[in-house]
């Protein structure tokens, strides 16, 4: 095949792939970058996004956040909650890009006293946003100390 053949073809490539990437690039959506950081040295700067339901309590002072009775056996569940709406997809007229999103955790599960016995445990979920305001206290016989205060209803 001659060079001038082959250069021919490239640019009628060219010329049908350039409005494509053209008005890709054009609808292309800029990421949203979303970032939290909760300190237990500063409480005020997290506790207005915050939820606390059923044995979770807001501290009072700077420290960790208590989601159980604080007793021995208490077979109680702490539920507490991050409220305002994390967008995850990206709108551009009638279409909905999904993002991805990663999550970092530390946490400290303690018993009491140092003691040999523990069952708490941490779940982290994503609902949808009017999920906040249908929260109601969980009935004793489905939590009890199990199931991580999450039920399907």
């Amino acid at each position: 095949m001659s060079k001038l053949l082959r250069a021919g073809y490239r640019l009628f490539l060219l010329i049908l792939v350039a409005p494509h990437l053209i008005v890709a690039a054009a609808e292309a959506v800029p990421p949203v970058s979303l970032s939290f950081n909760f300190s237990v040295d500063e409480p005020s700067t997290y506790l207005q996004n915050l939820m606390f339901l059923d044995d979770a309590t807001e501290p009072k002072q700077k420290g960790p956040v208590n989601l159980t009775c604080g007793l021995y056996v208490c077979n109680g569940v702490g539920r507490m909650s991050y409220f305002p709406p994390v967008p995850l997809c990206n709108n551009r007229g009638s279409r909905c890009e999904v993002a991805s999103f990663s999550t970092n955790f530390t946490f400290a599960i303690r018993s009491i006293n140092n003691a040999t016995r523990s069952a708490d445990g941490i779940v982290f979920f994503l609902a949808a946003a009017s999920y906040r305001f249908t929260m109601p206290p969980l009935p004793l016989s489905l939590s009890a100390g199990s199931n991580l205060g999450v039920i399907s209803p």
